[in-house]
């Protein structure tokens, strides 16, 4: 049976290193940006000032699409005031919404702006959801590691918006609930924005006896998510936002994932949220863009075996067939390559290879180096320096133009005509010919955000109006139509905090708390035990550094089997323990 939701418009929401990234992923089709300010997002290497992230709210909004902003890191207790105000300038500069992880949020005073809760609330649960809802967030961003069934199962059971991933790289542990990298990396917590990636770094798997089952390989490194043939099951279970990661990913990645899935809501006729379509230049092509390999992760099954992951390898060419000197040859050579394209091989162990192509012959290649290359080994390319997918883009809001005897009004679809009055004081003599070039000039929209699609002339007697008059009435007309389609643009505001009447099974849990104003909004809700956030205590003594749905026992093979294992970074012993009624692993500090 559909969703209750299935006919609402999508949103494909994109992340943005900086506004001029934020800009090109807008013109590249997404209906919405996720940014981080000047301070208090999760990615530090990632803050923009608020004059700039005013400017981009309005070039945003004059398609209709949003902005929200970043502010998902714990707070301490001393950044409290600071945040607050933060809160009230990304009001006054446009902001759409907050994606934030700390409660305190809840009991400061803002101002009418959304708040949404960042999947670092470790969002698993219909419960979980509306729990959230209920306490004041229109919208929850959903845990990467759910399944579709479990992802129908939330949608079908709360009135909250959702927003799920559909592309970019996996954080292997439960958002929020990862403790790992402060651990390992003297504080450096991802909750309060400087996570150090612990979950690639290379690790020994040993037995309880000391014996060593892996040496030095990035055990708990997953491929990226890829679901580009399976987001309808999303827009289907009623989800509202579909996002793509990536807030430190350069501009070319952002572009080529955006039109990408861009194209294929538009070819399935799905609604979406903004205004206007996009030009571009190019064919969107995921693999031309960085990924440590890609899968669905558990989207398709919670007891999967993701892999994985690799180094980025980009578009298989072939097969190597021949070595000569430094040339290779390869059995196919499936697309055209460029001087300069880099080209990779890996020797089967993880470890890559690559080079630059200094020529082609047919199926032959000129490489710069040829370290490790065997025949028989699949080439890969990984920089294909003829790709440029920011170059070239527009995005348009199709309009339509009438003239009448009195007047000429423009309309954009689902909004008022804007008008003005026409006077002429000829008929024309070549009724046809005049006719043709009323419409020839007034289908020039030249810079501006719109695309004529249509001019209708509905005078009793076609008018000679000069080109000049035709051309400055024009201008005039689309500089209303602008006006028209920004003011016509309202945010929407956040709605009245509710009693939670559900905190237990799955629901809202008191924990990562770092300051005052959290504590406080736990205690009016009756919670009796608290846990302080350990980025904030700094303290890791016999706690949960991690829990996942990725399984290493899984992963190897030896599910079910009952040994214990351990994991050995830089002298330090982490402890696994395994749920298998719940099919989760779990790290802890040993």
């Amino acid at each position: 049976m559909p969703n209750k939701k299935i006919l609402q418009s999508v949103e494909l929401l994109a992340p943005a290193l900086n506004t001029h990234i934020a800009r090109s992923a807008i013109l590249s089709g997404a209906d919405a940006i996720y940014i981080g300010p000047p301070k208090f997002g999760a990615r530090t290497a990632a803050a923009n000032s608020m004059k700039d992230i005013e400017e981009l709210c309005k070039f945003a909004h004059q398609f209709h699409a949003k902005v929200f902003l970043t502010t998902n890191t714990l707070l301490l207790e001393e950044e409290l005031k600071e945040a607050e105000q933060l809160a009230h300038e990304a009001w006054d500069a446009g902001v759409d919404a907050l994606i934030v992880q700390d409660m305190a949020y809840l009991n400061m005073q803002l101002p009418p702006i959304e708040l949404h809760a960042s999947t670092q609330t470790t969002n698993l649960s219909a419960s979980k959801v509306n729990a959230l809802h209920q306490a004041g967030f229109a919208r929850v961003v959903l845990e990467r590691a759910l399944t579709l069934n479990e992802i129908v199962n939330i949608s079908s059971n709360t009135k909250a918006e959702l927003e799920a991933f559909i592309h970019g790289a996996i954080c292997v542990g439960y958002s929020g609930a990862c403790t790992l990298s402060g651990y390992l990396a003297n504080g450096r917590g991802g909750n309060r924005g400087a996570c150090a990636q612990s979950c690639r770094a290379n690790y020994n798997l040993l037995d309880s006896t000391g014996r060593l089952l892996r040496k030095n390989e990035p055990l708990l490194s997953v491929q990226d998510f890829a679901l580009g043939g399976n987001i309808m099951g999303l827009v289907e279970a009623g989800v509202n936002s579909l996002k793509i990661e990536g807030r430190l990913k350069d501009e070319r990645y952002v572009v080529n994932n955006v039109a990408y899935y861009d194209k294929i809501l538009r070819d399935n006729g799905v609604p979406r949220t903004s205004l206007g379509r996009s030009e571009i230049g190019f064919e969107p092509n995921p693999l031309k863009s960085f990924s440590r390999s890609s899968g669905t992760y558990f989207f398709l099954d919670k007891r999967a075996t993701v892999g994985a992951a690799t180094k980025s390898l980009g578009e298989t060419i072939g097969t190597v067939q021949k070595i000569n000197g430094f040339d290779i040859t390869l059995d196919r050579l499936p697309f055209v390559l460029n001087n300069g394209d880099g080209v990779c091989w890996s020797d089967g162990t993880g470890q890559v290879f690559g080079a630059n192509i200094n020529g082609t012959r047919g199926n032959i290649l000129l490489l710069s180096n040829l370290s490790g290359i065997k025949v028989g080994m699949t080439i890969y390319r990984n920089l294909d320096i003829s790709f440029k997918p920011e170059q070239g883009l527009r995005r348009q809001i199709a309009a339509s133009i009438i003239v009448t005897d009195k007047e000429i009004a423009a309309q954009v679809e689902g909004f008022e005509l804007v008008s003005l009055g026409l006077e002429y004081d000829d008929i024309a003599k070549n009724s046809e010919a005049a006719r043709a070039n009323i419409i020839k000039i007034l289908m020039k929209s030249g810079d501006t955000i719109f695309k004529i699609e249509d001019v209708d002339i509905q005078c009793a007697e076609v008018p000679f109006i000069p080109n000049s008059l035709l051309a400055s009435l024009r201008r005039e007309l689309l500089n209303q139509l602008t006006e028209s389609i920004f003011g016509g643009y309202v945010r929407r505001e956040r709605t009245g905090v509710q009693a939670l009447s559900e905190c237990t099974d799955g629901g809202l849990e008191a924990v990562n708390i770092s300051n005052s104003l959290a504590s406080k909004f736990y205690m009016e809700r009756g919670f009796a035990t608290m846990s302080n956030a350990s980025e904030v205590s700094n303290s890791y003594t016999d706690i949960r550094l991690m829990v996942s749905r990725y399984c290493l026992r899984r992963e190897l093979g030896i599910c079910g089997d009952s040994t214990p294992l351990y994991l050995e970074n830089n002298g330090r012993t982490l402890e696994l323990r395994f749920d298998c009624k719940l099919c989760e692993m779990s790290i802890w500090a040993k």
